[in-house]
């Protein structure tokens, strides 16, 4: 029996040992296939690359820098183009000129203002001292970083633009002028303009006129010759929301005459008018006895009443400017991997001279 038992321990042992055996080499064979298949796939794509034809091609090539080229034109003809009515950027005042350039705008514009209109009336006071500075109001006291100049230069005449306009056209007063800090400058939210190619410069105003003096200034700065303005919010309340008085009619449904003192506005009620003898007298004797009371007829009450009114408007207004091309390339080079943008966010300005 112990040679049996010998034989089975050692038939088990060698059964394993052939198994064994045997994973690993089919194992090994299958790694062994997956290898030569990658060499024989990568031979065959290094085989495919070196047949065919370099790309781009020269004339590949030829054909996208013309159209670069083409592209590069048509640009530069619709800034040409766009150019024209808007001005160009003043790189000739120094950081410390701009300081004087604001005093004298100032007082160029309340000069026009008080010559065009005495009794347009200036309550737009932005500085702490509650003067008016065309929204400049920071360099009273400082002077702007150098590389901001050119257009703070440019939104300066725009804004002192957009104030004569406003006086031309007969408005009754400014109440106020704020603008949003370019980027460059200290306080500035935004390190740069969201365009390359299309600058905004948001300004808020606030002014009371007529009617008329409120159409033709959104009229006017609609077609300005010389900047871009682009009314992005306006908000308008009238000074007589509840709308035009209501008066009944006479007898018989006929409408009753209307008679005002040209003293006070005061508008004529039934009862004065029925202690003349109305509705019993004719229409001109009515007019007299009312005339020899004070009282006028008014024949135009429509124009009366909207003449008198007038809108307290809210706008925020972008002066937009047109850059170019030239300009926004030296832009887009300039904002490096060191995380510079083109801009100087907080920039620290310099302090005013003294004298």
């Amino acid at each position: 029996m112990k040679p049996n038992v010998w034989l089975s321990v050692f038939g088990v042992v060698a059964a394993v040992f052939i198994g064994g055996a045997a994973f690993f080499m089919i194992s090994a064979k299958s790694a062994h296939d997956e290898a030569v298949g990658k060499w024989d796939e990568n031979l065959s794509k290094i085989d495919r690359l070196g047949k065919r034809v370099p790309f781009p091609s020269k004339e590949a090539e030829g054909a996208l820098e013309a159209s670069l080229n083409e592209y590069k034109g048509a640009v530069d003809n619709l800034y040409q183009a766009l150019k024209e009515f808007q001005k160009p950027l003043d790189n000739t005042v120094s950081d410390t000129g701009f300081q004087q350039l604001v005093k004298t705008k100032v007082d160029a514009f309340k000069e026009m203002a008080r010559t065009r209109d005495p009794q347009f009336e200036i309550n737009a006071g932005d500085g702490d001292d509650g003067a008016f500075y065309l929204g400049f109001d920071a360099y009273q006291a400082a002077i702007p970083a150098p590389d901001t100049v050119p257009i703070l230069v440019y939104e300066l005449n725009a804004i002192e633009h957009l104030c004569q306009t406003l006086v031309k056209s007969d408005a009754i007063s400014l109440e106020m002028l704020e603008r949003d800090l370019i980027p460059g400058e200290a306080g500035a939210t935004a390190e740069k303009q969201e365009s390359s190619v299309v600058h905004r410069y948001p300004v808020r105003i606030r002014f009371n006129a007529s009617h008329d003096s409120f159409q033709n200034f959104v009229n006017t700065i609609a077609n300005d010759q010389e900047y871009f303005y682009v009314i992005r919010v306006m908000q308008m309340e009238n000074s007589n929301p509840e709308g035009v008085a209501k008066f009944s009619s006479g007898p018989a449904g006929s409408r009753m005459p209307r008679f005002r003192r040209d003293a006070t506005g005061e508008i004529a009620t039934q009862e004065e008018l029925e202690k003349q003898g109305y509705p019993d007298v004719s229409g001109v004797e009515l007019q007299q006895k009312m005339a020899a009371e004070g009282w006028e007829l008014v024949t135009q009450d429509a124009q009366w009443v909207m003449g008198r009114e007038t809108v307290d408007a809210f706008m925020i207004i972008d002066i937009v400017r047109f850059v170019d091309p030239s300009e926004a390339g030296a832009n887009d080079a300039g904002d490096g991997d060191d995380g510079s943008k083109g801009g100087s966010k907080g920039r620290p300005q310099r302090p005013a001279p003294k004298g």
